[in-house]
């Protein structure tokens, strides 16, 4: 009697291979991150046109390569919706129609693909994504900082005086600043390792170090 060996179809094989998009929306992610908060901003002079359009373009790629049983698993964020509504609407009344216009194109909408992007991905997924991207740029914030002098000091309007105040590779020290708020509103509840009250007691001292009131 012969046993005969049947190959695995092509089909089943590609049912059982991981989406391209495991890799590619948590990537989004962080781009949208580095794009829209300009944490290497010194190094890197982003163009306006990448968060006007290059970005939602990605995102829509991402999307489009997305398995539709993901799609319909996006959920809907009443507040987020209600936000994006009504900075749409507020080009009715605004001074200034086309620096509206502007900001909806350049926040808004990077903003909304970027919630449809991580809505696609597992939340424990997405949550270590957020989590350690938002901690290595305030790493590299800190470190560069303590390194050079120009990371540290602010120029102040057209008086050139400098202000002490930790920015890394920020624009301005209170960029830094909000962003680590940020950061430590994300770590406080999902920050689970050996060290933990460490790198909270660092996040703090660099808010503080920015001097940012805004912060």
């Amino acid at each position: 009697m012969t046993r005969t060996f049947e190959a695995p179809s092509t089909a089943r094989r590609v049912e059982h291979r991981p989406p391209a998009v495991d890799v590619l929306a948590p990537v989004f992610v962080v781009l949208y991150l580095l794009v829209v908060f300009t944490p290497f901003e010194v190094l890197v002079n982003v163009p306006g046109s990448v968060s006007s359009y290059v970005l939602p373009a990605l995102g829509l790629c991402v999307l489009a390569l997305t398995p539709s049983e993901r799609l319909a698993r996006i959920p809907i964020s009443l507040p987020l919706l209600g936000f994006v509504l009504w900075a749409s609407l507020s080009v009715l009344w605004s001074d200034d129609p086309a620096s509206t216009i502007f900001v909806i194109r350049s926040e808004i909408f990077p903003l909304v693909m970027v919630a449809l992007v991580a809505g696609t991905v597992r939340p424990k997924m997405l949550a270590k994504v957020v989590l350690w991207t938002s901690l290595s740029i305030c790493a590299w914030s800190l470190l560069i900082s303590l390194a050079l002098p120009t990371s540290r000091v602010a120029i102040l309007g057209d008086t050139l005086e400098q202000q002490f105040g930790f920015r890394g590779t920020f624009g301005h020290k209170n960029d830094l600043g909000v962003f680590v708020v940020l950061t430590l509103a994300v770590a406080l509840p999902l920050l689970r390792i050996k060290g933990r009250r460490v790198i909270l007691g660092a996040l703090v001292l660099l808010a503080l170090s920015t001097r940012s009131a805004t912060a």
